[in-house]
Formats: structure tokens, C-alpha cells, sequence
């Protein structure tokens, strides 16, 4: 099963996703939600929301730049200095 987002480019759109992490303290986490383009990397933080779920939310705003297709993402996670990449899809921009 592939992990679709979509977003609009025209407004501010709200991501909301759980991170399923055992024998860690969620708050010293380090998330990212980052979109890949051809030329460029776009990131944006990411803010934990529920402790007991370690749902995490961050916003995308509203970005012309991109076209309205579609474009690889992941998510990114340091944790006490480790780099993880737990998750990849696509984002659809429409």
C-alpha cells in the first residue's frame, strides 16, 4: 500500500499522522515531513500533539512554486542523534 497525501497549493493544508516508537521519550524527538522535487527539498517541522498516541501534526502553506502533480515525499525522525526515515510516498498536489 502506498502512503498518498494530497494538499492544495492554493491554501495552508494540515497534516495529522501517528509514529508508533517504543522505549523513547517522544518529546526529545525531531520530526520532519519533508517533499521532494526535482530541484529542491521542502521540510517542515513537525509538532507533537498527543503524547499517549505520539500523533504529530504539521502545516504546509499555501505554495504556488508547486505544480499540480505529484511528488515524492518521507518522513524524517532523529532520535538521540539517529537519523531514521520511517515512512515514503507521494504527496498530490492539486
Amino acid at each position: 500500500m502506498e502512503n498518498i497525501i494530497t494538499i492544495t497549493n492554493l491554501k495552508n493544508n494540515v497534516i495529522e499522522f501517528d509514529i508508533d516508537v517504543d522505549g523513547i521519550d517522544s518529546k526529545k524527538m525531531e520530526v520532519r515531513l519533508v517533499i521532494e522535487t526535482k530541484t529542491m527539498e521542502l521540510g517542515f517541522k513537525c509538532k507533537l500533539v498527543k503524547d499517549s498516541k505520539l500523533t504529530w501534526t504539521t502545516e504546509i502553506p499555501a505554495m504556488t512554486i508547486l505544480e499540480k502533480t505529484a511528488y515524492p515525499y518521507h518522513i524524517d525522525s532523529i532520535i538521540d542523534g539517529y537519523y531514521f526515515k520511517p515512512l515514503t510516498g507521494v504527496v498530490n498536489v492539486i
